[in-house]
């Protein structure tokens, strides 16, 4: 959950933005602060790419 938290740090002027609700600000601020749940981590990159309107790719190294 740290690297998440971290690439969260890389965006947080998000939080000054009007594009995000006030519901979405405070998980956003939840994955900041490693206080989310489970459930927040495992959808956080598909939603910090909707956030930045891109999408965001991950890819499994075996």
């Amino acid at each position: 959950m740290n690297l998440i938290s971290a690439l969260y740090e890389d965006y947080k002027f998000l939080l000054k933005s009007d594009e995000l609700s006030e519901n979405e600000k405070n998980k956003f601020k939840d994955i900041l602060n490693r206080t989310a749940h489970e459930t927040d981590y495992k959808s956080s990159l598909e939603n910090l790419s909707i956030y930045l309107k891109t999408k965001v790719f991950a890819f499994i190294l075996y």
